[in-house]
Formats: C-alpha cells, sequence, structure tokens
C-alpha cells in the first residue's frame, strides 16, 4: 500500500498549497521535462575558456595565524578521511569505499546507484531501509573541505589530491540531473557553497606552492579549473531554476541563495545562469525577515535549524560585502538577535527541541567535535572558540556595518523576573542558581506545513549544573524510520499537560501537519513565577512554574470546555539515556544522572502514577515494539530512558504538582556551559 501512501501524502500537501504554489509546481514540472535540453542550449552560450576566480567571498586567514593544535588535528583527520573513515552528521561511523560510492547508504548497508533523471525518483521512500540524509550527507562535500583545510595549513599535497579526485569522481559518477543528488535543489546550493571554500583554500594552496610551479601544484590547478568549468555551471543553473518557494521554503531558500550569491559572487560570469548578483541579495534579503522572527528565533521551531540558517546567512552576508554590496540594518540586526537567541537558550547535550539533523554547513569547527556547541561557544565568547575564531574572524570586519555577534540575549527581561520569553518565537528560559530552564510557548512551525516542527507545546525541558535531567526526547530520522519519528514529534514524548486523547493536529507524512494548534498564552511571568495555558478543542491545558534554588515546581492543569466532557490528561517525564529513576517512599521518585541527584515529589492529586525503566538500552533503530521511553539525542541515533507518566482528572482535584529537588551536596562532574 505504498503507493496509496504516496498519494493520500500527496492529496494533503497539496491542500497546504494557495494557488500560486500550485501553479509554480506546475511550471516546475513543466521545467524539468526540458531541463537538459535547455541546459545545453544556456551552456554553448557561455564558452569554455578559463575564468579565473574574481575575488573571495569569504575572506580567509593567515595560516601562520592558526591556534595551537588546529594543523595538526587537520592532518590526523585528513588521515582518517584518506582511508574512508568518515563521520556523518558529526558523530556517526561510517566506513567508505575512496572514493566513495555517492549513491550509497553507508549506514543502512544499501546501495541505490541510478542514472535516472532526478524528476522521476521519490527521495522520501527509500527500499530496504535506506534514508536519502545518507546519500546527501556524502555529496554535501564536508569531509572535501576539511582535506582542503588541510592542504592549505600544512602545504600537504596529497590531501589536496585526494580533494580533488574525489570531486572528479563526484563529477563523473553524477551525470547533470540524473540520480539522487539532483532530486534537491537546497544539496545543490550546498555543493555550491562547499565548492567555493574549497577552491579558495586551494588555489590559495596552490599560489604558494612554489609561486604554483611545483609539480602538484600546477596539476592541482589544472584540475581545479576543470572542476570549475563541469560543476558551478550546471549547480547554480538548476539550484535558480528549480530554487524554493512557498510552504516549501524554509531553511531550504536561505541555502539556496547562499549558494548562489558565493557562488557569482565569485565567479560573476555565472550570473547568465540565474541572475545578477543584486537581485539575489533583495531576495536574500526578504528571506531572512521572511524566516527569522523579530526577537531572533527562526520560525521553523527547530533548534539546530536555528544554527543551519544562521550560518548560510553568516557566509552569505560576508559575500555580499566583498561584492560591495550593503546589507540593510535591518538585516544585520535579524542576524544579531538570531545569533542571540542561539546563544540564550542552547545547551550541550543534543537534547533540542523542534526536528533536528545535526546538520551545519561548513566544517570550520575541530575535526570529531559538535558543530553546535563550537558556534555556542564563538557567540558567546569567540576567544573560548579559537578555531572557528581563526576561520571566520577575517569576515568580521564589515565595510558596511559589523555583525554585532556578543549582545547579550542571555539576561531576564527585568530585575522583577528571573525569566526572558522571546514573544514572537515563544521560547522562554530561565537561569537560577544552577537550574536552566527551557520552557516552550511556540506555534507548532512555519508556513502551512509546519514542517520541522513537534507538538511541544508547555513542554518544559531542564538541566542541573549543565547536565540534562528532564529531556525533549529528540527526532530520530527523517524517512528511514518514519514510526519512530511520527513517535518522537507526538504530544506523547512531550511533557505538557495533554488531554487523554491525543488531540490534534494530525502528523500527515514527511514535513507536513494537518493544520497549527493556537500558540500558548502567557499569563504571568514575575519574580514568583510564570504561567501559560494553551487551547485544545475540548477545553485548556495550563502550566506555571516556579524555580528556587534548590528545587523547580510545576503545577499542571487541563480544564475541559463542557462539564460533560471528561477532563483527564497527562505529563510525561522523560530522564534522558544512562539515568536511574529508583522509587522512594509514597509518591517520591529518585532520579541520578551523571553525577546529579534529584528527588521528584508528587502531589496527592494525581490519580495514575507510571515509573517506566526501560531495558533496552542499545544503540539502533528501535523500529518494531514498544517506543515508550525512547529517546534521540543525535540524528538517527535511537536510546531508551527512564520515564514518569502521570495522569490527572479536571481542576477540581487539588494542584497537581511535581517539584524537582535537588540533592544536598550534589554536584554534576562538569559546569555548564553558559
Amino acid at each position: 500500500m505504498a503507493w496509496l501512501d504516496k498519494w493520500v501524502w500527496r492529496w494533503h500537501r497539496i491542500q497546504a498549497m494557495d494557488a500560486p504554489e500550485i501553479a509554480g509546481h506546475t511550471r516546475r514540472r513543466w521545467l524539468q521535462l526540458n531541463e537538459s535540453r535547455a541546459y545545453e542550449r544556456r551552456l554553448r552560450g557561455f564558452g569554455s575558456e578559463t575564468w579565473p576566480p574574481s575575488r573571495d567571498p569569504i575572506p580567509l586567514p593567515l595560516p601562520a595565524d592558526a591556534p595551537d593544535g588546529l594543523a595538526q588535528a587537520l592532518r590526523i583527520e585528513a588521515r582518517r578521511l584518506m582511508r574512508g573513515d568518515w563521520l556523518a552528521f558529526g558523530g556517526i561511523p561510517l566506513r567508505v569505499d575512496m572514493p566513495p560510492r555517492w549513491h550509497k547508504d553507508y549506514f543502512a548497508g544499501v546501495d541505490l546507484d541510478t542514472r535516472e533523471p532526478g524528476r522521476r525518483l521519490n527521495h522520501r521512500s527509500l527500499p530496504s531501509g535506506a534514508d536519502i540524509k545518507f546519500i546527501w550527507e556524502l555529496s554535501r562535500w564536508s569531509a572535501l573541505v576539511s582535506l582542503a583545510q588541510t592542504s592549505f595549513l600544512t602545504q600537504d599535497p596529497a590531501a589536496a589530491r585526494t580533494c580533488l579526485s574525489c570531486l572528479a569522481d563526484w563529477d563523473s559518477k553524477n551525470p547533470a540531473f540524473l540520480g539522487w543528488n539532483w532530486t534537491s535543489a537546497l544539496e545543490a546550493g550546498i555543493r555550491l557553497v562547499q565548492f567555493v571554500v574549497i577552491d579558495e583554500l586551494l588555489a590559495t594552496w596552490i599560489s604558494s606552492a612554489t609561486n604554483g610551479t611545483e609539480a602538484n601544484a600546477v596539476e592541482c590547478s589544472e584540475e581545479l579549473q576543470r572542476l570549475r568549468q563541469s560543476i558551478l555551471p550546471r549547480h547554480v543553473w538548476m539550484v535558480w531554476r528549480y530554487r524554493s518557494f512557498g510552504s516549501s521554503a524554509n531553511n531550504h531558500l536561505l541555502g539556496e541563495l547562499a549558494g548562489l550569491i558565493l557562488a557569482i559572487a565569485r565567479w560573476p560570469r555565472l550570473d547568465s545562469f540565474a541572475v545578477p548578483l543584486q537581485e539575489l541579495h533583495q531576495a536574500w534579503e526578504l528571506e531572512v525577515l521572511r524566516q527569522f522572527a523579530e526577537d531572533g528565533g527562526n520560525k521553523e521551531q527547530a533548534l539546530n535549524y536555528q544554527l543551519f540558517a544562521w550560518e548560510f546567512c553568516w557566509i552569505t552576508f560576508q559575500a555580499l560585502d566583498q561584492a560591495g554590496i550593503v546589507v540593510s540594518d535591518a538585516v544585520v540586526e535579524r542576524l544579531e538577535r538570531a545569533a542571540g537567541f542561539f546563544a540564550a537558550v542552547w545547551m550541550p547535550g543534543g537534547w533540542d527541541f523542534g526536528d533536528s539533523d545535526s546538520a551545519w554547513v561548513v566544517p570550520w569547527h575541530l575535526p570529531g567535535a559538535t558543530a553546535a556547541e563550537a558556534w555556542h561557544r564563538w557567540f558567546r565568547n569567540p576567544a573560548r572558540s579559537s578555531e572557528l575564531d581563526f576561520w571566520l574572524k577575517p569576515g568580521l570586519t564589515s565595510s558596511t556595518r559589523p555583525l554585532n555577534l556578543l549582545a547579550d540575549a542571555s539576561k531576564p527581561l527585568s530585575a522583577k523576573c528571573l525569566w526572558r520569553i522571546f514573544e514572537h518565537s515563544g521560547i522562554g528560559f530561565a537561569r537560577v542558581g544552577d537550574w536552566f530552564l527551557r520552557w516552550d510557548l511556540s506555534p507548532l512551525g512555519y508556513l502551512k506545513t509546519a514542517a520541522h516542527g513537534h507538538l511541544d507545546a508547555l513542554h518544559l525541558s531542564i538541566w542541573f549544573d549543565g547536565k540534562p535531567v528532564v529531556i525533549d526526547p529528540g527526532t530520530g530520522a527523517y524517512y528511514g524510520d518514519e514510526r519512530l519519528r511520527s513517535h518522537l514529534a507526538g504530544w506523547g514524548s512531550h511533557n505538557g499537560p495533554v488531554p487523554r486523547a491525543n488531540p490534534p493536529p494530525d502528523r500527515l507524512g514527511p514535513f507536513l501537519w494537518s493544520r497549527h494548534h493556537p500558540t500558548p498564552r502567557v499569563t504571568k511571568v514575575n519574580l514568583e513565577g510564570v504561567q501559560a495555558e494553551l487551547q485544545h478543542p475540548s477545553g485548556v491545558a495550563r502550566r506555571s512554574i516556579r524555580a528556587e534554588a534548590h528545587r523547580v515546581v510545576i503545577e499542571d492543569a487541563y480544564e475541559a470546555t463542557q462539564e460533560s466532557d471528561p477532563a483527564e490528561f497527562s505529563v510525561r517525564w522523560q530522564f534522558p539515556p544512562g539515568a536511574v529513576l529508583d522509587r522512594g517512599e509514597g509518591r517520591e521518585f529518585r532520579v541520578s544522572i551523571e553525577g546529579v541527584d534529584v528527588v521528584v515529589k508528587l502531589s496527592a492529586s494525581w490519580s495514575e502514577i507510571s515509573c517506566v525503566n526501560p531495558s533496552r538500552g542499545t544503540p539502533g533503530h528501535p523500529s518494531s515494539g514498544d517506543l515508550q521511553g525512547v529517546c534521540s539525542s543525535r540524528f538517527r541515533e535511537a536510546r531508551f530512558g527512564p520515564f514518569l507518566h502521570l495522569s490527572g482528572v479536571g481542576v477540581k482535584s487539588g494542584i497537581f504538582e511535581t517539584s524537582f529537588e535537588i540533592v544536598p551536596g550534589t554536584r554534576a562532574s562538569a559546569s555548564p556551559n553558559h
């Protein structure tokens, strides 16, 4: 029945579109029917003479200024990559062929090599447990950027040759518009970004290698020139022709515009395959203001995409600046606030809100480290992220207006309130003693599809001394395990008070919800605490939070719209994998997490209490059986953690209270990153 599911999804997807978007998709289908001939006609008028770059869209540092240890770390990374030991999504080890088989999901062990036109391939449904994200991950060329960085810093010709040979192999194995790597304009846009970075790094190395006369440098120069002529025109043409629009925009359009702007800023003649740089600049500014709210939060309601989208904007800002194009004050201020938002609400450990595939754009961070942690350190204090500061500092000085990335967004609104609420984005946080609390008061997601949103309204995540105590359980996978992803995106996996019969919206398939739920309404913010409510179809859920140095207290309630309606609701407190949950006396429980001991106390009003310690504990894909307690701290990883499931009835049964109290003398093994 897979074919029926596909058509049902398409029907619902069409329902989320307005008339102009439907017309746009119809036009795209028409363009795809004639894409090869149209591209060949455009290419014939372009010419085949050599065309050197005119500028560096991303200013590079001097190798001599590299921080201690960076060159050696890259040498080690290059040796690992050249023997085929790669990492996917920053942490999943893959053993790949060299050069890689570019249509293979090495995680699932499935090779889907094909010469079918990309327009005929359905990347949302692959056979044998394969996931298109693993195929695309290889072709984002992050590993090849690392090889180019190694050559730039260490003058290593082997790293440069391996980088270029892999690019040449990709070029030959992925003919224009054929195969899985030509099914997404965003993926082609990311490759444009990476190619510009690789080209800058290798061109600099080539020019410094005995003034370009050393044999390896001459050979690499010729191969790099050939790859420019082969790779760049078709990528620019494809990205502009099939750029995202309507309810499909999300972070995709920012990535596509970033690739186009970087490529055309470096090789202006490429605008004949798209449009002039000034027109791209106008489209980009409009999209920045659309996708980031006034307070800086990304409207997709997925924290890792906050950083992913911001990275695209950062490199685009640099490229426009290097081209002498002035970015408006409104966009500069929005990007400053977006950096401050991420700096304020992100916490280490991987327990983000909304979808997350652990994506980043360019691997400026140290090999083996997490991109999010490196960027977070850099936002808060560049000196604490020396490798990012090395690569990014040359672009901080703008000929127009520099970005003020150190604006402090972490403070509460006033001395009369412990909390800061990002009202437009719907995220609140507080630091009280060693507690860090992050509360979701947001809409479901961005645009009609709410593509990357989760049903996490009123969900509260809790850390103590930088260690996760109560978590958002993560994403799991996009396409490779649909059952797992649906479970983790639902009401039941989050801890906001929810009616017993899970209310809509319904998840209709990949990146598609039936509708948006109402936005939670904040009803109190002061020194005594915070309170908010969420309107469900059958009633109103309420939650209030107050925090003290030694404890956090949460009061929950649900009031049915009609007195005759059932007023049963539930709350699930999910603890991270590796935590130990023990029952104490009466209604007390003890949670131990990485040196932190917390006592959980429950009021007498709760009618049912379930304490669950799942024993299924190995990382992998729990694609069958009970998913209760499953958590995913990184993309395609799933483990089980203990949880408390609480049930209550109505507002007349008393106060439904849960308190988390730190055991005296407890101290985590490490200090928080904030």
